[in-house]
């Protein structure tokens, strides 16, 4: 009788510590899914948000009233896409970094092709140096009162899109090459780069809501 009462209570234990280790598979499976899904919502979001700054930059290109080479396009469509980026942010919407710099890198490479450029160049390189100087130039236009006044010069963005595309510069060359362009050249370009400027940030917030 005792004999068969322990293996009833073996039993038992054993049954109570399978159920434990299931129970403890289903909770860590509906996590995986859990974490899946908003893994998977999360994509989502990003890809329609970016795909929606990529059509606007794909119009961006050619949606500025100076003369410009097909490298200078290219160059507009980068800094399009960044300024896409920082609205994204802006937002509130949830960015997967790395997701997001992979679908940039090949939006470029498609981009490089239909412009007739080398896709064998490395866009992302290029794109993530001319951040910095983009910065500086779009906090330099926030902060002026143009049209009021005429004190902003886009000077980092006429280097990039006109007077040297696709090119990267070291600190001490950029400034040399910065300071060598004619104001009157700053003063024709900075219509048109604000025109674009204005146009890309409401069409962006539009498309991204």
């Amino acid at each position: 009788m005792e004999f068969f009462y322990l293996i009833s209570i073996t039993t038992l234990i054993i049954l109570f510590i399978m159920f434990i280790i299931i129970n403890h598979k289903i909770k860590r499976i509906r996590k995986q899914k859990e974490n899946y899904s908003n893994h998977s919502k999360k994509s989502d979001n990003i890809n329609h948000s970016l795909k929606s700054v990529f059509t606007v930059a794909e119009k961006g290109m050619y949606n500025i009233d100076f003369p410009i080479s097909q490298e200078g396009r290219f160059e507009i469509a980068m800094f399009d896409i960044w300024v896409g980026t920082m609205l994204m942010k802006e937002q509130h919407i949830n960015i997967d970094y790395k997701l997001m710099q992979n679908k940039i890198e090949e939006y470029l490479k498609q981009t490089a092709l239909k412009l007739g450029l080398p896709v064998e160049k490395k866009y992302m390189m290029t794109y993530i140096f001319r951040e910095e100087g983009w910065e500086h130039d779009v906090m330099g236009l926030i902060h002026s009162d143009y049209p009021q006044t005429k004190q902003f010069l886009p000077a980092y963005m006429y280097l990039c899109i006109v007077a040297h595309p696709l090119l990267v510069f070291d600190e001490e060359t950029t400034e040399k090459k910065l300071s060598e362009i004619p104001t009157y050249e700053l003063c024709e370009f900075l219509g048109p780069f604000c025109e674009h400027y204005s146009w890309l940030v409401k069409t962006i917030i539009k498309s991204i809501k």
